[in-house]
């Protein structure tokens, strides 16, 4: 936000506004999972070594300084597969994180476990028979049948439930 000095929209900043300390510690006291999404936002695929450390290093410990807890979770950001590495995933867990969530999709991949845990993007509006094809794995299934990229495959343009 900072390097973009056009403002955006009211109702946009309205919705996107960030939490400060007092709205973290109040979502961790109320049983919310509070994971780290690094100190820049730094693609970390991109970053050489010593700034990668201190992204996710930094990032831990102040997360753990201020909730008073452990911090065993982090979202990569962008978190595709040009984003996140091998290297990020070991820098990831010889800094302490116990799991970390990309945006590669589909489902758990052993090969990448813990620390490489893919999510499905799920857009809003979808009707009910679509929600279930995604979330259950049907969805990736046939698009693995088809040969297609089952995040290119995801309904687009959401119908009213």
């Amino acid at each position: 936000r900072a390097s973009n000095p056009a403002a955006p929209p009211r109702a946009e900043r309205d919705a996107f506004r960030f939490l400060d300390w007092d709205g973290v510690r109040d979502l961790h006291r109320r049983g919310f999972a509070i994971g780290s999404h690094t100190v820049h936002h730094s693609i970390l695929a991109r970053v050489d070594t010593p700034s990668l450390r201190s992204e996710l290093e930094d990032s831990k410990r102040e997360l753990e300084s201020m909730l008073q807890a452990e911090c065993p979770w982090i979202a990569y950001p962008n978190g595709g597969p040009r984003d996140v590495s091998a290297q990020v995933m070991a820098r990831a867990r010889d800094a302490g994180y116990r799991a970390g969530f990309t945006t590669f999709g589909g489902f758990e991949d052993p090969q990448h476990a813990p620390l490489g845990i893919g999510r499905i993007t799920i857009p809003g509006g979808l009707r009910r028979g679509e929600f279930r094809a995604m979330t259950c794995g049907l969805q990736q299934w046939f698009a693995r049948m088809r040969g297609q990229d089952a995040a290119k495959t995801a309904p687009t343009t959401p119908e009213p439930l």
